[in-house]
């Protein structure tokens, strides 16, 4: 029988490269979005079918499992990708936009764990994927929002690690590092222009540094083959670091001291 897979986020960048890559394995995959009624590419994938599913709201990702459950009769891998970023500074940021992070990259990825975990005790087992970030185990100047929330997915994420292992559900972290997606271009926040004058010149390093680490970064392709190798994996490995960046800061991270690993971020956005 063809294992199923449930992906959300899948209109673009990890999630749509993740779509991919199950396709080419032989999956049978939910490619979930908020619109898939504009998708037109990934329902002519082999073994595709595309739900409607927006994580931030609780209705939808419940009526999205059962829509799943009654076409393919199980589900055994989620992955937890819908997610976006921005760079600001929390002075300027209002209860709106810290409601709209946490609503997606934090809440919505608790809705949908907390779906899928009955699901996979009735059937013996599973695997819950959750995509990451290098952010989630170091932080970056401008990310302070971002940064909050993927470190919030970590802790929750190995926590729960421990209460699903004795029904054979295991938890992964999949911690890309600089990714070459729309993270960088698109959801990047406001203009710059609209930023606030007295951060104007610190905002414009982070964007700098962004635009570097963006058009350097992996293709998603390469962080899909990360998620569907943890997917896959028999183990109870819990961390997937995913690219040279994100393996060497979180090495640094954790051999330097504190003080140190600060200078050297303090250098890259020339913070004195």
């Amino acid at each position: 029988m063809q294992p199923v897979v449930l992906i959300t986020g899948t209109s673009s960048g990890i999630g749509r490269a993740a779509v991919r890559r199950f396709s080419e394995a032989g999956w049978r995959v939910a490619a979930t979005l908020r619109s898939p009624e504009r998708e037109t590419e990934l329902a002519r994938l082999p073994g595709v079918s595309c739900f409607r599913l927006d994580v931030t709201s609780e209705p939808s990702v419940r009526e999205a499992f059962a829509e799943v459950l009654a076409a393919h009769g199980r589900i055994d891998v989620v992955v937890n990708n819908a997610g976006f970023g921005s760079i600001g500074v929390h002075e300027h940021t209002g209860d709106e936009t810290l409601r709209r992070q946490f609503e997606t990259n934090v809440f919505g990825v608790m809705r949908v764990t907390r779906e899928a975990v009955p699901i996979f005790r009735r059937q013996g087992g599973g695997t819950v994927v959750q995509i990451s970030s290098m952010a989630g185990r170091v932080a970056f100047p401008g990310y302070s929002l971002y940064v909050a929330s993927k470190w919030a997915v970590e802790g929750f994420s190995e926590s729960l690690a421990f209460e699903l292992r004795p029904f054979n559900i295991r938890v992964r972290l999949v911690e890309p590092g600089n990714v070459k997606t729309g993270f960088y271009a698109v959801e990047t926040g406001p203009n710059p222009a609209a930023d606030p004058p007295e951060y104007r010149e610190f905002l414009s390093r982070c964007r700098e540094v962004a635009g570097v680490a963006g058009a350097s970064g992996d293709s998603p392709a390469v962080i899909a083959e990360i998620v569907f190798r943890a997917a896959v994996d028999s183990g109870w490995r819990l961390r997937y670091p995913v690219g040279r960046n994100s393996r060497l800061l979180i090495l640094l991270s954790r051999v330097l001291p504190t003080s140190v690993y600060a200078v050297i971020l303090r250098r890259q956005y020339r913070i004195l």
